[in-house]
């Protein structure tokens, strides 16, 4: 299996300004336990439900919790260089993913 093959498509990324309520539907509404975070299409990280559940205050912009961006949280069998590339060429803005 290539790692492009376990690319969702439909998992949605969050964006800086996004708010830690916004991220908390998302993963509620997705059934997912982390969510990516990007800026202007690169991909910064991943952001944890468990970090988002410890933000006591739901308005606070994802940008502020920059330090929780981790790709290190996830268990991948794969190694995080693969990963990197993987989510760089799924985030590349006009990348035909089929």
């Amino acid at each position: 299996m290539l790692t492009i093959e376990l690319i969702n498509n439909n998992i949605p990324r969050l964006q800086l300004q996004d708010s830690v309520g916004k991220a908390l539907q998302l993963i509620n509404d997705f059934r997912v336990t982390h969510l990516p975070v990007v800026a202007d299409s690169k991909y910064l990280g991943m952001v944890s439900e468990e970090d988002l559940l410890d933000v006591e205050e739901e308005k606070m912009p994802i940008e502020l919790m920059q330090e929780a961006f981790t790709i290190k949280s996830i268990a991948f069998p794969y190694s995080s260089k693969s990963v990197c590339l993987m989510l760089s060429l799924y985030l590349k803005p006009g990348k035909d993913r089929m």
